[in-house]
Protein backbone atom coordinates (compact mmCIF):
# COMPACT_ATOMS: atom_id res chain seq x y z
CA UNK A 1 0.00 0.00 0.00
CA UNK A 2 1.02 3.43 -0.73
CA UNK A 3 0.38 5.92 2.01
CA UNK A 4 2.55 8.78 0.66
CA UNK A 5 -1.14 10.71 -0.61
CA UNK A 6 -2.23 13.64 1.74
CA UNK A 7 -4.45 12.49 4.31
CA UNK A 8 -7.56 14.37 3.79
CA UNK A 9 -9.90 12.07 5.97
CA UNK A 10 -9.30 10.79 9.35
CA UNK A 11 -11.30 8.40 11.32
CA UNK A 12 -10.64 8.08 15.25
CA UNK A 13 -11.89 4.99 16.98
CA UNK A 14 -12.54 4.82 20.52
CA UNK A 15 -13.93 2.83 23.10
CA UNK A 16 -17.66 3.46 24.18
CA UNK A 17 -16.51 6.66 26.70
CA UNK A 18 -16.25 9.14 24.36
CA UNK A 19 -18.89 12.07 24.95
CA UNK A 20 -19.45 10.63 28.49
CA UNK A 21 -16.70 11.88 30.43
CA UNK A 22 -13.62 13.90 30.52
CA UNK A 23 -10.84 11.98 30.56
CA UNK A 24 -7.83 11.75 28.84
CA UNK A 25 -8.15 9.84 25.60
CA UNK A 26 -11.70 12.53 25.09
CA UNK A 27 -9.53 15.48 25.58
CA UNK A 28 -6.62 14.13 23.08
CA UNK A 29 -8.98 12.46 20.63
CA UNK A 30 -11.13 15.91 20.59
CA UNK A 31 -8.34 19.01 20.41
CA UNK A 32 -6.66 16.68 17.56
CA UNK A 33 -9.31 16.41 15.78
CA UNK A 34 -10.60 19.87 16.04
CA UNK A 35 -6.69 21.30 15.18
CA UNK A 36 -6.52 18.50 11.94
CA UNK A 37 -10.36 20.24 11.06
CA UNK A 38 -8.62 23.45 11.39
CA UNK A 39 -6.38 22.48 8.35
CA UNK A 40 -9.02 21.14 6.10
CA UNK A 41 -8.71 17.59 6.87
CA UNK A 42 -12.20 15.83 7.75
CA UNK A 43 -12.36 13.70 10.81
CA UNK A 44 -14.68 11.18 11.76
CA UNK A 45 -14.84 9.90 15.19
CA UNK A 46 -16.54 6.43 16.01
CA UNK A 47 -17.80 5.33 19.48
CA UNK A 48 -18.81 1.66 20.10
CA UNK A 49 -20.41 0.79 23.18
CA UNK A 50 -22.08 -2.26 24.08
CA UNK A 51 -25.60 -1.68 25.96
CA UNK A 52 -28.85 -2.98 26.30
CA UNK A 53 -30.65 -1.69 23.15
CA UNK A 54 -28.72 -0.89 19.80
CA UNK A 55 -28.80 2.65 18.53
CA UNK A 56 -26.54 5.12 16.11
CA UNK A 57 -26.71 8.69 16.27
CA UNK A 58 -24.27 11.16 14.35
CA UNK A 59 -23.33 14.69 14.77
CA UNK A 60 -21.19 17.38 13.43
CA UNK A 61 -18.87 18.71 16.65
CA UNK A 62 -16.51 20.88 14.86
CA UNK A 63 -16.39 22.88 11.68
CA UNK A 64 -14.12 25.17 10.39
CA UNK A 65 -11.99 24.27 7.27
CA UNK A 66 -12.67 20.45 7.64
CA UNK A 67 -15.80 19.02 9.86
CA UNK A 68 -15.19 17.13 13.15
CA UNK A 69 -18.25 13.98 13.16
CA UNK A 70 -19.15 12.18 16.07
CA UNK A 71 -20.47 8.83 15.61
CA UNK A 72 -22.12 6.84 18.39
CA UNK A 73 -22.32 2.92 18.24
CA UNK A 74 -24.92 1.50 20.83
CA UNK A 75 -24.93 -2.45 19.94
CA UNK A 76 -26.89 -4.91 21.96
CA UNK A 77 -25.14 -7.30 23.99
CA UNK A 78 -26.69 -10.18 25.65
CA UNK A 79 -23.86 -10.46 27.82
CA UNK A 80 -23.60 -6.69 29.03
CA UNK A 81 -26.93 -7.29 31.68
CA UNK A 82 -24.57 -10.72 32.94
CA UNK A 83 -21.52 -8.98 33.07
CA UNK A 84 -23.45 -5.76 34.86
CA UNK A 85 -24.82 -8.09 37.55
CA UNK A 86 -21.43 -9.66 38.59
CA UNK A 87 -19.63 -6.30 38.67
CA UNK A 88 -21.11 -4.83 41.27
CA UNK A 89 -20.96 -8.13 43.25
CA UNK A 90 -17.36 -9.12 42.99
CA UNK A 91 -14.52 -7.43 43.70
CA UNK A 92 -10.57 -8.21 43.66
CA UNK A 93 -9.35 -10.49 40.92
CA UNK A 94 -12.11 -11.77 40.15
CA UNK A 95 -13.91 -8.20 39.42
CA UNK A 96 -10.56 -7.50 37.81
CA UNK A 97 -11.57 -10.05 35.21
CA UNK A 98 -15.31 -9.38 34.92
CA UNK A 99 -14.08 -5.63 34.09
CA UNK A 100 -11.68 -7.13 31.26
CA UNK A 101 -14.76 -9.57 29.73
CA UNK A 102 -16.36 -6.36 29.57
CA UNK A 103 -13.60 -4.67 27.73
CA UNK A 104 -13.84 -7.52 25.12
CA UNK A 105 -17.28 -6.94 24.63
CA UNK A 106 -17.22 -4.60 21.65
CA UNK A 107 -15.27 -7.22 19.50
CA UNK A 108 -18.38 -8.89 19.16
CA UNK A 109 -19.73 -6.06 17.11
CA UNK A 110 -16.45 -5.75 14.83
CA UNK A 111 -18.35 -5.89 12.09
CA UNK A 112 -20.86 -2.77 12.12
CA UNK A 113 -17.56 -0.79 13.09
CA UNK A 114 -15.83 -2.17 9.98
CA UNK A 115 -19.09 -0.92 7.88
CA UNK A 116 -19.20 2.79 9.67
CA UNK A 117 -15.68 2.93 8.43
CA UNK A 118 -15.71 1.69 5.15
CA UNK A 119 -18.38 4.49 4.35
CA UNK A 120 -16.01 7.28 5.65
CA UNK A 121 -13.27 5.40 3.54
CA UNK A 122 -10.41 7.14 5.69
CA UNK A 123 -7.04 7.79 4.76
CA UNK A 124 -6.21 6.64 7.94
CA UNK A 125 -7.29 4.95 11.33
CA UNK A 126 -6.43 6.14 14.40
CA UNK A 127 -7.12 3.85 17.23
CA UNK A 128 -7.30 4.34 21.18
CA UNK A 129 -7.34 1.21 23.61
CA UNK A 130 -6.89 -1.80 21.58
CA UNK A 131 -8.59 -4.43 24.01
CA UNK A 132 -11.99 -2.77 23.23
CA UNK A 133 -11.46 -2.85 19.20
CA UNK A 134 -8.49 -5.06 18.01
CA UNK A 135 -10.65 -7.29 16.23
CA UNK A 136 -11.40 -4.77 13.56
CA UNK A 137 -8.49 -3.02 13.58
CA UNK A 138 -6.76 -6.35 12.93
CA UNK A 139 -9.52 -6.55 9.51
CA UNK A 140 -8.88 -3.10 8.74
CA UNK A 141 -5.17 -2.75 8.50
CA UNK A 142 -5.19 -4.49 5.03
CA UNK A 143 -7.30 -1.82 3.76
CA UNK A 144 -5.97 1.28 5.74
CA UNK A 145 -3.28 2.38 7.24
CA UNK A 146 -4.08 2.05 11.26
CA UNK A 147 -2.24 4.12 14.05
CA UNK A 148 -2.73 2.33 17.88
CA UNK A 149 -2.26 4.46 21.26
CA UNK A 150 -2.91 3.02 24.23
CA UNK A 151 -1.78 3.72 27.87
CA UNK A 152 0.65 1.55 30.43
CA UNK A 153 -3.05 1.23 32.30
CA UNK A 154 -3.98 -1.05 29.70
CA UNK A 155 -0.74 -2.99 29.37
CA UNK A 156 -0.38 -3.54 32.60
CA UNK A 157 -4.19 -4.62 32.66
CA UNK A 158 -3.39 -7.20 30.39
CA UNK A 159 -0.26 -8.04 32.11
CA UNK A 160 -2.28 -8.44 35.30
CA UNK A 161 -5.17 -11.13 33.55
CA UNK A 162 -2.53 -12.50 31.74
CA UNK A 163 -0.54 -13.22 35.33
CA UNK A 164 -3.98 -14.59 36.92
CA UNK A 165 -4.82 -16.81 33.84
CA UNK A 166 -1.74 -18.26 34.61
CA UNK A 167 -1.43 -18.45 38.40
CA UNK A 168 -4.46 -20.75 38.56
CA UNK A 169 -3.21 -23.11 36.00
CA UNK A 170 -5.58 -22.06 33.12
Amino acid sequence: MDYSHKLDSIVFITEDIFGESIGGVEQHIYHIAKELAKLGKNITIISLKTGLVSSRKSEVIYKNKGNVILIKLVKKNPLLKPLLFLEKRISGNGGMLVGFLGKLLPNFHALALIKEIDKASPDLIHQHDYLANILASKVLSKRYPVSLLTTRVSIYFLKDILLLVISRGG
